[in-house]
């Protein structure tokens, strides 16, 4: 599904509308994701012709679920110490949620665990980038 909405459009509050000549599109990007906050984890988006482009990615509820289940199970399969396991769940879960930030966190923690430092840096990284752009530079 795509939506398109003029950038003229876009509401910071009920009666003040979003002056996007004063910004870049990064910014403008950066706010339509603190406007539709977790949702962006399923959505791309683009700026185009003074329109914001939202596409949602093919995550149906019904994969959504699935990635939730896939997400709890490679928790309790870091907790028992089954690794790769985990790994395998927590990429099942970025495969339809790119931006989930849990399972991006339980990788760095399974990362440590195997004394693969890179690897973790490299995720807790990602992690912290992706939480300052959904809750701003304070989060992380």
């Amino acid at each position: 599904m795509k939506l398109s909405i003029p950038l003229k459009d876009i509401m910071l509050a009920p009666g003040k509308r979003f002056d996007p000549s004063s910004s870049s599109e990064k910014d403008v990007i950066e706010r339509v994701k603190k406007i539709y906050g977790v949702i962006t984890e399923v959505m791309d988006i683009a700026i185009q012709d003074g329109m914001v482009e939202i596409e949602f990615r093919d995550a149906t509820p019904e994969k959504f679920k699935s990635a939730m289940k896939s997400l709890k199970k490679g928790i309790e399969e870091a907790g028992q110490g089954r690794f790769p396991n985990a790994l395998k769940l927590f990429q099942e879960v970025l495969a339809v949620i790119p931006e989930n930030i849990d399972a991006r966190r339980n990788m760095a923690k399974v990362y440590l665990e195997q004394n693969n430092l890179e690897k973790a840096k490299r995720t807790c990284t990602n992690v912290c980038r992706s939480t300052r752009r959904m809750h701003g530079a304070a989060s992380c």
